[in-house]
């Protein structure tokens, strides 16, 4: 009887110690929406993110298999984790389908198409790799690989209305299946706990560009930010207080209200963020919630505290209410984004310097050549602060335009 209970019981260890079969999750979630989400995220994009350590001299490739999300713009990005820097990225409408699929972010294809699968690619640079469809390829001596799946404003459900793609590992030169690495990253504040000191250190040194009274904006690639390799970004650093007001313009780029007009508008998307100094953001105003004058074309922007006389004065324009994370002598920032500017339009970020490359005390002393009206004219923003007193006022003597 002895022997037979120990029979028994080894079975049942035996059992309890079978392989896991639960799936590993290789997207890590990074709602734009969570107030607590660092790296100036856009509140209106969810960021999904899937990081993989290699070592140099690998073949191994990774497919990703998924569908077309419901969104105004989806795109991957591989970047260099080291630096959170992009060094790739591939767009919605040049993302091929599948075969007996189609692509619903190009024009005239229709935006609701059930078949719309696709595959990307994603592989070192050491092997011919043309036969791979939708590739993103990065540097050998890259070991450390990030790769975010971004959905801007995302329809029904942060996943863009479809299923998170899965992830495949392959030889690129035997084709072999290999088993996918674990993710080495949690999420975006891991990596900004990592990289903390950096962008202490990045952002102090763009403050000394404040100006007591006028805002003026400068450009910054996002080192350190995960940036997405398809957006320019224009910021200025501002205290934030609630007994202020503060005052902004500029001429509207036009963008495309729909994928039919994908491409043929001067960007195709663009936003208002404020953020504070620790790089969280806590509001998000995006090109289709703004009123832009009939007169001029002009977007004006008055960001206070809720109340109701300033939101009377301001009547007409667009009135941002002062987030209560932000209200109280808070060093942060204006982040202003155009994503996929046109090639055409006569005024893309990329004209102004960026100032993580141009910052010395030559420029210090001469801040115009850094400013992005420099370069930009009217489609610049610029802005000033007000006591509560003056916008009441006359707006501080501020142009403003219905």
């Amino acid at each position: 009887m002895k022997k037979v209970y120990i029979a028994l019981l080894a079975l049942v260890l035996f059992a309890c110690k079978k392989e896991d079969t639960t799936p590993v999750a290789y997207w890590t979630e990074n709602i734009g929406s969570n107030k607590a989400l660092p790296l100036l995220p856009d509140s209106n994009v969810n960021y999904f993110l899937y990081s993989f350590t290699r070592q140099k001299g690998s073949t191994m490739g990774i497919r990703i298999k998924g569908q077309y999300g419901f969104a105004r713009y989806m795109s991957y990005n591989i970047y260099d984790n080291n630096t959170l820097s992009s060094v790739g990225s591939i767009v919605d409408t040049k993302i091929i389908p599948d075969a007996g699929s189609d692509n619903p972010f190009l024009p005239g294809a229709s935006p609701n198409v059930s078949n719309r699968n696709y595959t990307v690619t994603i592989c070192p640079n050491t092997t011919d790799t043309a036969a791979f469809q939708n590739q993103l390829q990065y540097s050998d001596n890259l070991e450390k690989v990030g790769i975010i799946l971004r959905y801007y404003i995302p329809q029904q459900n942060n996943y863009a209305s479809v299923p998170l793609p899965t992830i495949e590992a392959f030889d690129i030169v035997t084709g072999q299946a290999l088993p996918a690495p674990i993710p080495s990253n949690t999420s975006f504040q891991q990596q900004f706990e990592e990289k903390f000191q950096k962008i202490t250190t990045l952002l102090n040194l763009a403050g000394i560009l404040e100006a007591p009274k006028d805002v003026f904006f400068y450009k910054f690639s996002g080192a350190f930010l995960y940036p997405n390799l398809d957006n320019y970004y224009l910021f200025t650093p501002i205290t934030f207080n609630k007994n202020q007001v503060v005052m902004m313009r500029f001429k509207a780029p036009s963008y495309a209200q729909s994928y039919t007009q994908n491409g043929l508008t001067d960007v195709r998307y663009f936003s208002i963020c404020l953020c504070d100094a620790k790089t969280y953001t806590y509001s998000t105003t995006t090109d289709l919630s703004f009123n832009v004058a009939s007169s001029d074309g002009y977007i004006n922007i008055v960001i206070g505290d809720e109340d109701a006389a300033l939101r009377a004065k301001a009547a007409g324009l667009n009135y941002i209410v002062l987030p209560p994370e932000l209200n109280n002598n808070v060093k942060g920032v204006i982040v202003y984004r155009n994503l996929l500017t046109n090639p055409a339009f006569p005024y893309p970020m990329s004209l102004v310097p960026d100032l993580s490359n141009n910052i010395n005390l030559i420029t210090l002393l001469n801040t115009s050549t850094l400013q992005a009206q420099t370069y930009l004219s009217d489609y610049a923003p610029i802005g000033v602060k007000l006591s509560k007193t003056q916008f009441l006022a006359d707006f501080g003597g501020f142009p403003v335009s219905y």
